[in-house]
């Protein structure tokens, strides 16, 4: 009994690190890989939960091991967050934003809620995905805010706005529509300088660039893995490529802009996923640097998995970071407060 308990402790570890592996060194070509990292990922630790009380009784000495197939589950594979410490290296600081960014598809939206959520946060911009307009007319004339719309992608503020800028739009093939828009917002109107003197970075109007996007998804494919049907690997190598393109596109058209810039909204990708790391590694990811726990933004009916982001470029300090609660549909807020760094 003890050797067969040592067996299954040490089998259980090179699992979790053979998952492990695979999940950081997959190049985006496994569909198997992505699907996992779509899956329930809990179903990894019920393993634990069975050997480690049997080990604590029978092998007390090797059940210390279990600490690292605890940390190995619950860091690497399911990702859960520890707020990390960002050290301030630029002079002064000026220009905070509150964004709240939300995916509104699949389900009855509480506009109420909604407004309530964005009085209570004090948010300076409201970033919509899969919005219809059913929604926004009557929430921005609650808020009293100016808002721009294309297709279901809306970016709101009660602070001067830019009209939009198309980032990125689906082909001809595919269901027309935008991935990704921007606009640029003024957090502070600029004030008169005194006689000849420059005015002074407290003084100068603090404009950033704001983009929501929402890329497509992954789901055709899994639903086929769902049926056991075969030719979902082909299928998701078709979605592969497209998801490629569109971010390709998005994140061209975002570098273009010298302006401290911020990109939120549905990735449909979570942060350990291959096509993330190829982008959008390259930002500071709000949840990852100051979110707590599991930080799940969608939720099916046996678990969650982290899809919707807000990403800033080195231009900001971000000062917090949390995902909100439901508002009716599958998706959750994510509010973050950044902060802009000025020289």
């Amino acid at each position: 009994m003890k050797s067969l308990i040592g067996y299954l402790c040490f089998l259980y570890l090179l699992l979790l690190l053979a998952v492990w592996g695979s999940m950081h060194f997959d190049p985006g070509k496994s569909w198997w890989v992505s699907l996992f990292l779509f899956s329930p990922r809990w179903v990894l630790g019920l393993p634990w939960l069975l050997l480690f009380p049997i080990t604590l009784v029978v092998r007390f000495r090797l059940a210390i091991l279990y600490v690292v197939h605890l940390a190995i589950l619950v860091f690497p594979i399911f990702d859960f967050q520890l707020p990390v410490a960002q050290s301030n290296t630029r002079a002064d600081a000026a220009g905070r934003l509150r964004l709240i960014t939300c995916n509104l598809g699949e389900g009855p939206i509480r506009v109420e809620r909604l407004a309530g959520l964005v009085r209570k946060f004090q948010a300076d911009i409201l970033v919509l995905q899969e919005c219809s307009s059913t929604v926004s007319q009557p929430l921005f004339e609650q808020l009293g805010w100016s808002f721009h719309q294309e297709a279901n992608l809306v970016i709101a503020s009660p602070h001067p706005m830019s009209s939009f800028q198309l980032l990125s739009r689906r082909g001809a093939d595919a269901y027309y529509a935008p991935v990704a828009v921007s606009v640029e917002i003024t957090l502070r109107p600029g004030l008169p300088a005194v006689e000849s003197d420059e005015p002074s970075a407290a003084h100068r109007p603090l404009v950033a660039r704001v983009a929501s996007v929402h890329l497509p998804t992954f789901r055709p494919a899994f639903e086929m893995a769902e049926d056991f049907d075969i030719s979902g690997e082909a299928e998701f190598a078709v979605l592969a490529e497209r998801y490629r393109s569109y971010a390709a596109d998005t994140l061209s058209a975002v570098k273009e802009s010298e302006l401290p810039t911020v990109v939120a909204g549905d990735f449909n990708v979570p942060v350990d996923s291959p096509f993330y790391r190829e982008y959008w590694s390259s930002f500071q990811n709000a949840l990852s640097l100051h979110g707590f726990g599991l930080c799940y933004t969608k939720y099916t009916r046996f678990h969650g998995v982290r899809i919707d982001h807000v990403l800033a470029d080195q231009s900001w300090k971000i000062l917090s970071a949390e995902v909100g609660p439901g508002l009716g549909g599958d998706h959750r807020p994510v509010m973050v407060e950044l902060q802009m760094m000025t020289k």
